[in-house]
Order: C-alpha cells, then sequence, then structure tokens
C-alpha cells in the first residue's frame, strides 16, 4: 500500500493506492460492473458470471468511447509532461497485472524501460487505447503501451 499527495491549486489530497488504479474506459467498465452488484448481487454468483458482466459492459463501452481522454486530463511523470495522444484508458501500477489478472506487460522486455517489479519503488504507467485493446490484453494477445 502506497500513500500519494496530489497537489492542485494549493489544496492537497492525500490518497491510498493498492496494486493499480486507472482513468478512462476500464475504469467505466468496472464502475459499471461495480454499480451493477450493489445493486443486484444475485446477479454476481461466481467468477464466471462477472467475466460475463464485465464482457457485456466492456462491448457496450465499445459504442461509448473516450476519445477526447487527452483533453479531459494531463500526464506528468517527474515534472515533465506527457502527451497522451493516443488511448482511452491510462493504468497506474506497482504489480504485474491489473483488472482480475490481466498481465498488462506480458513477455514485452523493452530495452529502454527496466522490468516491472512490485518492490523496486516505482509505479508503471500504461495506457490502453480502446476496450477491444483491454479485452486483448486480458486474453493475452497484445501488451499495453508504456
Amino acid at each position: 500500500v502506497e500513500t500519494v499527495e496530489t497537489c492542485t491549486d494549493g489544496a492537497c489530497k492525500s490518497m491510498i493506492m493498492n496494486n493499480y488504479m486507472s482513468v478512462g474506459i476500464d475504469a467505466r467498465v468496472a464502475l459499471d460492473f461495480h454499480n451493477l452488484r450493489e445493486k443486484n448481487p444475485e446477479l454476481c454468483v461466481s467468477q464466471m458470471v462477472n467475466k460475463f458482466w464485465y464482457t457485456t459492459y466492456g462491448a457496450m463501452a465499445i459504442f461509448n468511447s473516450l476519445e477526447n481522454l487527452h483533453h479531459l486530463i494531463s500526464l506528468e511523470v517527474d515534472g515533465k509532461p506527457i502527451e497522451i495522444s493516443e488511448g482511452e484508458g491510462i493504468i497506474i501500477l506497482n504489480v504485474h497485472s491489473y483488472a482480475g489478472g490481466a498481465d498488462v506487460w506480458g513477455d514485452y522486455n523493452e530495452p529502454k524501460y527496466s522490468k516491472p517489479s512490485m518492490n523496486d519503488g516505482m509505479l508503471e504507467i500504461a495506457a490502453i487505447t480502446s476496450t477491444f485493446h483491454m479485452g486483448s490484453i486480458s486474453c493475452r494477445l497484445t501488451n499495453a503501451i508504456r
């Protein structure tokens, strides 16, 4: 568990990060599933059924894309602005996987980055381009953009 402090216009806010957080289309799908589970817990009776609901909400999100995410948020790493030109989601994580075990990096080993590790004291930042990309990561067909 890591405490992260953010400051905007002089007002600071502390947040606790547990494994990962995301902003964008994958967060919308997770929120939709959470709301379903809160309102109708009888519809979420097993892992397989829950994956069905996640897939359903992911498929519906294809038609409600967040193509303008780069207009809604900004990303800064070590004091340097990072351009968010492509993508509908940003994932910040300190573990190797997210969303029920989806391996964000796969066998991907880009020489300019060190291998992600949950005990190196660093947070990893990844982008997903769409719900289709998110589903492909879950099925181990591709990796997130680092």
